[in-house]
């Protein structure tokens, strides 16, 4: 779980700093980097393309960190639970 959480935090520190500001999208047939509407920055194909995978990776990160945290729970509760129906 912990190795998850420092995976979680290293993933989002990275994309954030390598994404920037903005979010890539295609503006007019063009690749850009946008926030709020106003264009920052143009990309190449292959600049978009990283830019939209680090905007996936990190939501990706923090959803494996929940994802982990939810069956951990389930899985020492009920754990908890075969131990106390023993014990009763």
């Amino acid at each position: 779980m912990i190795v998850a959480f420092a995976y979680t935090v290293f993933n989002f520190v990275l994309c954030v700093s390598v994404a920037g500001d903005g979010n890539a999208d295609v503006v007019g047939g063009q690749y850009v980097v946008a926030s709020h509407g106003r264009v920052l920055s143009h990309l190449s194909v292959q600049e978009y393309h990283r830019h939209r995978a680090f905007e996936l990776r990190i939501f990706s990160g923090i959803r494996v960190t929940f994802c982990l945290a939810a069956v951990v729970y389930f899985f020492l509760w009920k754990e908890e639970e075969q131990s106390y129906a023993e014990n009763v």
